[in-house]
């Protein structure tokens, strides 16, 4: 049994600083689908409201380890930057990285149709996001977790038969 290691990164440009009051380098991600891209968290999938306009850059590691036929362990982390400074209340530029995120989750096979998955997520969020909208306290560790249990069956078994 192998595992996968998958590095990457996903940017959504923004607003630069230096641009005119009339343009606007901001791309509005459609349908909603940065949930999928961006962690278990969803910290950021509104754009460009949740970065107010500033852009994300975000690195990942996502790593997927089989510990037998039937169980496997993954890890989903993240880094999070805008790809220009906010903006403090006094207009000081601030650091760009906003945080992490680690999304762990164990999926257990137990029978072909059963699947059972359970997953712990955490973001930790620097001072910088006091001036996104997203966190209310940046000091306070982001938890969030789930189980869920699928079973899949086939209802209806059709076959051909050839007389």
């Amino acid at each position: 049994m192998k595992s996968t290691w998958r590095l990457g990164a996903e940017i959504i440009s923004g607003s630069s600083p230096n641009l005119s009051d009339n343009s606007s380098g901001d791309f509005d991600v459609l349908y909603g689908v940065t949930w999928k891209f961006n962690g278990n968290m969803n910290v950021f999938t509104r754009f460009p409201s949740d970065v107010n306009g500033k852009g994300l850059v975000n690195p990942y590691l996502f790593t997927v380890i089989p510990l037998n036929s039937k169980l496997s362990l993954r890890s989903d982390f993240h880094l999070f930057y805008t790809r220009y400074p906010l903006l403090n209340n006094l207009g000081q530029k601030m650091t760009k990285f906003l945080g992490y995120e680690n999304d762990f989750s164990l999926k257990y096979l137990p029978v072909k149709e059963l699947e059972i998955n359970y997953a712990f997520s955490f973001y930790k969020s620097t001072n910088a996001m006091q001036y996104l909208p997203k966190i209310q306290d940046e000091n306070k560790l982001a938890i969030w977790s789930y189980l869920m249990i699928s079973y899949s069956f086939n209802a209806i078994n059709l076959k051909h038969y050839k007389n």
